[in-house]
């Protein structure tokens, strides 16, 4: 992936994260293994002010809920 195609990926998803309603200051999480789309996902949420968490889905659901939802 090309600089101008994170970007640009980046940007639609921001776009759509703003469409949903979210807003700086939100909070959006990732169950998600470790790949682009999960950095993607993390620079979305960040362009727009809102805070990222994630964790890697190999985690068990206990243990992802005990991180995420806190």
């Amino acid at each position: 992936m090309t600089y101008k195609e994170l970007y640009n990926t980046v940007a639609r998803l921001a776009k759509s994260l703003r469409e949903i309603g979210i807003q700086p200051g939100d909070r959006v999480a990732g169950y998600m293994p470790n790949m682009m789309e999960t950095a993607i996902g993390m620079l979305a949420a960040t362009s727009i002010g809102a805070v990222w968490s994630s964790c890697a889905d190999g985690h068990r659901v206990a243990a992802a809920l005990d991180r995420l939802v806190k």
